[in-house]
């Protein structure tokens, strides 16, 4: 697992010689899938299971762009029915 993780780590970070630091690629805002299909194109035989654990492992989420559904609005509870 740690040859997966590192392979995680090249495809999310880059090394940023001003910084003198890692920085967030792009493709570190995947989500497992899409780190899954970015790790087999770059040749890896890797899973989606064995990508989610390194990705655990890392503590690396990828980015949620939608917003949560709100079935009722607010104030609209339990007293409006009464």
């Amino acid at each position: 697992m740690a040859y997966l993780m590192n392979a995680i780590f090249t495809v999310a970070f880059a090394w940023d010689p001003a910084a003198s630091s890692f920085r967030l690629r792009p493709e570190g805002l995947y989500g497992r899938r899409k780190m899954t299909a970015q790790l087999v194109r770059a040749g890896y035989e890797v899973f989606y299971g064995r990508v989610h654990e390194a990705m655990t492992a890392l503590g690396h989420n990828g980015i949620r762009r939608a917003k949560r559904h709100r079935t009722t609005p607010a104030g609209q509870g339990r007293r409006a029915s009464r």
